[in-house]
């Protein structure tokens, strides 16, 4: 079974229904080409980074007569203050039921605009990484020609996150290296893992590229996240448990107060157990909003981690 996807995309401001902000988005349309399913039934799903949304989500499709079929898509990111995403890859799983039920995936990049802005470089940072090739420095204009860039910042450029951290890269035409500084690792690694990519798609003709890692690996930073990543999930370990508790509770006063309605008609006898039902359900509301905060949070958290560490 085949299975191609081509994606023409441009960038647009866009409205989060959620939180009703205007946001960045990327919007275009998605060829999905199965030459040997023609007016074939399929489901289509994306799976993106946790704060970036697609829309929509998953859909289902016929192809025409010649397998082919295209889809009005957006991307969204998720407006927040502290997450950071952490990749801009997204997987595509196409669904059929040619010959029995088949699922195949395919994987493309997002524009990094989605995410990140021109900025004015800074002089220090916290972590630094270096890259370094053996193939001549690429001019910065040259390999980030999606963005704005000047002739003037063909040796050094900066990248602002949604969040605001910021991202500086500098390049050393005597050694081919790209150094890399910012404050934040997750924001960090998807810039390498971008300019890798970048590199890779510059130095297309040369034979035997070679991207490699020429500063100390970031190691503690990645343990920060981790130990960062584990209390987060302790704390949702401990809020799912008092929830159960509470949601037991919770039932055995219904219970009570069912039976009470069944035995009298006295309202006075069961104005106390309802006030206790009330009471009861908003403890498990609360704990169900703090455990879904949790769980949002370690998600985010999760992908940085995941992110960092590639």
């Amino acid at each position: 079974m085949e299975l191609d996807l081509k994606l023409d995309s441009s960038n647009c401001t866009s409205e989060y229904l959620e939180t009703q902000e205007v946001v960045e988005a990327i919007k275009g349309h998605l060829t999905i080409a199965m030459p040997k399913n023609p007016h074939g039934n399929i489901r289509v799903l994306f799976n993106c980074d946790p704060l970036i949304t697609a829309t929509p989500s998953e859909t289902c499709l016929q192809l025409n007569s010649i397998g082919e079929a295209e889809l009005p898509v957006m991307f969204h990111a998720v407006p927040t203050k502290s997450g950071m995403v952490a990749s801009l890859r997204v997987e595509v799983s196409v669904v059929t039921m040619l010959a029995g039920t088949c699922s195949m995936t395919r994987h493309f990049d997002l524009p990094l605009q989605l995410v990140a802005s021109l900025s004015v470089p800074v002089r220090e940072a916290h972590i630094k990484v270096t890259l370094s090739t053996n193939q001549p420095a690429a001019n910065l204009v040259h390999l980030f020609q999606d963005f704005p860039v000047e002739d003037s910042m063909s040796n050094v450029i900066a990248f602002k996150h949604r969040n605001g951290t910021i991202v500086s890269l500098l390049v050393s035409k005597t050694t081919n290296k790209y150094r890399l500084q910012s404050d934040s690792l997750a924001a960090l690694a998807l810039l390498v893992e971008g300019l890798q990519r970048r590199l890779r798609l510059h130095f297309s003709e040369a034979e035997n590229l070679q991207v490699n890692l020429d500063s100390p690996f970031p190691i503690q930073e990645i343990w920060n996240q981790v130990e960062s990543h584990y209390t987060l999930y302790t704390e949702l370990r401990k809020e799912m448990m008092k929830l159960g508790q509470t949601s037991r509770q919770f039932q055995i006063i219904q219970r009570v107060f069912h039976n009470k309605i069944l035995n009298t008609k006295t309202i006075d006898l069961t104005q106390g157990t309802f006030t206790a039902v009330q009471l009861a359900q908003d403890h498990v509301s609360r704990c169900v909003q703090q455990v879904e905060l949790l769980q949002e949070v370690s998600v985010i958290n999760k992908a940085q981690v995941v992110g960092s560490s590639h």
